[in-house]
C-alpha cells in the first residue's frame, strides 16, 4: 500500500508526507516494511513570541520550514499453528529542522531550523492463545535516542496481559506495564538547550471482570463490569508536582444494540 498527503500553507512553503507499506508473506511467516513521513508546521506562538514578547527576532519566523520527522521500520512475524504469534520489529525515527531561537552573538536573535534527532529502536511482541477461551499478550520495547534527552522516550518499557473467558458468560481481562525512567517535558525551543526533567520508572496493574448476557425478547447484549487501574497504587507522575491517581474502581453497564 501507498499514499501521499500535501500541505500547502499559507505562511509557509508547501510540503509532502508520503507513506508505504509491504507485507511479502510465505506460509506462517511474513516480512512487513513500512515508511512515513511527519510533517510539523510552527504555530502561532512563534508569531506572538516575535511580536509580544521578544520583539527582536522580527521576521525571522517567516523564514521557518516545517519540522520533518521520517520513520523507518522492518520486522518479522512469525505464526506457530493457531497457538501463537510472534513479531520483532526494528525501527528508525530522523527528525530534522527543529525550530528554535538562535541567541547573539552576532544579534540579533533568530529563528532557525537547525535541530536534529535519531531514534533507534526494537519491539518484540508475543501473542499466545492455549485455548479458545484463553490468550496471553507479551510486548517489549527498547529506544536509543540522539540526543539521550529526548522527553518521553524511555530506554526500556514492558507490557503483559490476559483475557480470560469462564462459566459460560463471565470474562477476565488483566494487563500490566512498566515504564522505565525518562526525561520529561517539552524541550526548550533554545539552541543547544537540554531537559533535566525526568520522572521514576513505575510499575501499573488494571484489570476488569464483566458478565454478559442476553435480555428481553429481541435480544438485547448486555453487559455489567466492574474495573480497576492501578490496582497496586503505585506512585508516579508524567511530569514533577502533577501525580496521578492511585488505585481507581469503576463499575457500569454497557448496552450493545
Amino acid at each position: 500500500s501507498a499514499g501521499v498527503r500535501y500541505y500547502d500553507n499559507s505562511d509557509f512553503d508547501a510540503e509532502w508526507s508520503p507513506e508505504a507499506g509491504l507485507i511479502f508473506g510465505y506460509k506462517q511467516t511474513e516480512l512487513h516494511a513500512a515508511y512515513s513521513r511527519g510533517v510539523i508546521y510552527p504555530g502561532l506562538d512563534v508569531v506572538v513570541l516575535s511580536e509580544k514578547v521578544n520583539p527582536a527576532l522580527g521576521t525571522s519566523w517567516k523564514n521557518l520550514n516545517a519540522e520533518i520527522a521520517d520513520h523507518y521500520e522492518i520486522g518479522l512475524s512469525q505464526r506457530f499453528g493457531v497457538w501463537a504469534v510472534a513479531d520483532i520489529t526494528c525501527f528508525y525515527d530522523d527528525g530534522k529542522d527543529r525550530y528554535v531561537i538562535v541567541p547573539p552573538p552576532p544579534p540579533p536573535p533568530v529563528f532557525a531550523n537547525i535541530e536534529e534527532y535519531q531514534i533507534r529502536g526494537l519491539e518484540t511482541t508475543l501473542s499466545l492463545y492455549p485455548a479458545e477461551f484463553l490468550s496471553f499478550f507479551l510486548g517489549f520495547t527498547y529506544l536509543d535516542t540522539d540526543p539521550s534527552d529526548l522527553p518521553y522516550a524511555p530506554e526500556f518499557s514492558f507490557s503483559a496481559g490476559m483475557n480470560w473467558r469462564f462459566l459460560k458468560d463471565f470474562k477476565l481481562n488483566l494487563d500490566c506495564q512498566y515504564v522505565d525512567e525518562m526525561y520529561v517535558d517539552a524541550q526548550a525551543r533554545r539552541k543547544d538547550a537540554e531537559n533535566t526533567t525526568t520522572v521514576d520508572g513505575y510499575f501499573l496493574v488494571n484489570g476488569k471482570l464483566s458478565y454478559d448476557f442476553v435480555l428481553g425478547p429481541r435480544g438485547l447484549n448486555v453487559e455489567v463490569f466492574i474495573a480497576g487501574e492501578n490496582l497496586t497504587n503505585t506512585d508516579y507522575e508524567y511530569l514533577p508536582g502533577y501525580p496521578m491517581p492511585g488505585a481507581t474502581g469503576i463499575a457500569g453497564v454497557n448496552f450493545k444494540f
